[in-house]
């Protein structure tokens, strides 16, 4: 009896070293994450006129920011400012190359509302608008978008989802 008690003992020593090996390779010396950043903030007019809600995103070209391929992003403001982020509200931007797109949702807090610009600004392959981050880049160069087409599509309501009796073009 004794010498399965001292087995089963051994045995749980051996399952909580384990663990805790696990655990401490998990939690440091790994590969981060997330990279630096700093504030970035820009701004953005459409025919003249700002839209409020539009997203703007920027694309990495020199590759991966970070392991999960984060990507900074920002809102649109009554004033025609974003302030990017890209892990958490304001923290900015890591340095790079970028390519920004702005996509301008019908109701950006509905997922999947109808861009107001068809998609023509939302592909970073057929951006015109490169941008160049470093430590010093505070303020990016505004982006100006003239003669685009807008769409003004009625959201979809978020209280329910469509069913046949309803005629699409009118949501």
């Amino acid at each position: 009896m004794i010498a399965y008690q001292q087995r089963t003992v051994r045995t749980g020593v051996l399952v909580a070293v384990a663990g805790l090996c696990v655990l401490s390779a998990g939690c440091g010396g790994g590969e981060r994450w997330h990279t630096e950043t700093s504030p970035v903030q820009g701004t953005v007019r459409i025919n003249g006129q700002i839209p409020k809600g539009a997203q703007v995103t920027l694309h990495p070209t020199g590759g991966a920011v970070d392991v999960r391929e984060s990507k900074p992003w920002g809102i649109v403001d009554e004033n025609g400012v974003y302030v990017l982020r890209t892990y958490e509200k304001g923290d900015g931007s890591p340095t790079g190359e970028f390519q920004a797109t702005v996509i301008w949702r019908v109701d950006p807090s509905v997922l999947g509302s109808p861009d107001q610009l068809g998609g023509a600004f939302e592909n970073p392959a057929d951006s015109e608008w490169m941008f160049t981050i470093d430590e010093d880049v505070t303020e990016l160069p505004p982006i100006e978008i003239e003669d685009a087409k807008i769409t003004k599509a009625k959201a979809r309501s978020r209280n329910r989802a469509p069913t046949p009796f309803d005629d699409l073009d009118d949501m």
